[in-house]
């Protein structure tokens, strides 16, 4: 009975950690907002240079005229293609 109780309470701690970083992620930091705007905008240039690599500098520009779709769009198949990895 030890063992389990040990095994639960790990569980436990365990997802109430993931819990705090979930959050953490999808939080804003305090007493900067500017940070918030540099780090989305790092992210950004990140991945227009991923979508660069793969499509070409001059496609590699979001747009829904040239794509056809919406940012909500690319990323949830961004988000399936990976979880396929």
């Amino acid at each position: 009975m030890r063992g389990r109780r040990s095994v639960t309470a790990r569980a436990t701690t365990s997802a109430a950690f993931s819990a705090h970083l979930y959050r953490m992620l999808f939080s804003t930091p305090d007493g900067d907002p500017g940070a918030l705007v540099r780090a989305a905008s790092r992210a950004q240039d990140e991945f227009l240079g991923i979508v660069a690599a793969v499509v070409g500098e001059a496609d590699a520009h979001p747009g829904t005229d040239k794509w056809r779709t919406t940012a909500e769009e690319l990323i949830a198949t961004l988000v399936e293609l990976t979880a396929k990895r």
